[in-house]
């Protein structure tokens, strides 16, 4: 049986962390070079659906200030850069751009409206909230995870300490 030594074994663990760093350093490198467009823009809607589901507005632009309106509260607080790139970066590998409008996508009630404002380009989709197709499910994750809207929505005040979201009633 080959048997490997103690100072052998040891190398090539540390060889291995510091090809998995360096791989994990450039991913961040490479995501916080890339610009973003000062032009643009997310908005996910919930639209009224006769009380069955949360009417909202979720609006993120180019610097990441966040813009939350359900029914009764108006949030506003900001993201980091490097989490609008994933957010934009999730609507890219999704090729939400390169979707054809005229493709049928469910429209059951619940209904929402997903659009991407960048580079001087606009696309809008209006769908069934719960439709799992891959160029909505994968950038609806995305924002889900960077503002964590649905859990202030939900009423969380720890979110909303941890996102220093100031909240104001609606109008």
């Amino acid at each position: 049986m080959f048997k490997v030594s103690r100072p052998k074994r040891l190398r090539n663990t540390l060889v291995s962390v510091l090809i998995c760093a360096g791989l994990i350093a450039a991913y961040y490198v490479s995501l916080g070079q890339t610009p973003i467009p000062p032009d643009t823009r997310i908005v996910y809607e919930g639209l009224d659906c006769g009380g069955a589901c949360p009417v909202f507005r979720l609006e993120i632009s180019a610097d990441g200030a966040v813009s939350l309106r359900d029914a009764s509260h108006i949030w506003r607080y900001r993201i980091s850069q490097f989490a609008l790139r994933r957010i934009l970066r999730a609507f890219d590998q999704a090729q939400f751009m390169n979707r054809d409008v005229n493709a049928d996508l469910p429209r059951h009630p619940p209904v929402c409206d997903l659009s991407l404002r960048e580079d001087h380009r606009l696309l809008a989709l209006r769908h069934g909230c719960g439709a799992q197709a891959p160029e909505l499910a994968a950038p609806v994750a995305a924002l889900e995870q960077a503002t964590q809207f649905r859990k202030l929505m939900a009423g969380d005040r720890a979110t909303a300490r941890d996102l220093k979201a100031v909240a104001s009633p609606a109008k």
